[in-house]
């Protein structure tokens, strides 16, 4: 079986340990590829106050030597709102149907998660892990 590949967004403005921790955890717990991905356009979060660029360069120095940490940044390359219905098919449509996914998410996105786009379709994507 694949080693599994979790998917955790946010605007990571600024990232911190927190951030880095969950991530961590997630992998040792999963056996799993993390990949922290910073929104472009987040549509259920205020925007960013760093640019993308500063939020990438964050990223980039606060993941480097981590491992199984790693930086996805397909996000900032796309314009308007970062939907994650639309990253997921994407995803889908680069590593196949067969790689288990894991979207992570934290407790206060799991509750409002009815308000997403297109959410409905995200559970046959990803498999969902809620983080408290």
């Amino acid at each position: 079986m694949q080693r599994p590949l979790a998917l955790f967004g946010g605007t990571f403005d600024p990232v911190h340990l927190g951030h880095l921790r969950v991530a961590w955890e997630a992998a040792e717990f999963l056996d799993a590829e993390v990949r922290l991905m910073p929104a472009n356009v987040p549509p259920h979060r205020p925007q960013p106050v760093a640019s993308a660029a500063q939020r990438l360069a964050m990223l980039r120095a606060a993941l480097r030597g981590q491992g199984r940490l790693l930086l996805d940044d397909r996000e900032l390359h796309r314009k308007g709102p970062s939907y994650t219905v639309d990253t997921l098919v994407g995803l889908r449509e680069e590593i196949g149907a067969t790689r288990p996914v894991v979207l992570l998410v934290g407790a206060d996105a799991w509750s409002g998660l009815p308000g997403w786009h297109r959410w409905q379709e995200l559970f046959g994507l990803a498999h969902i892990g809620v983080l408290t």
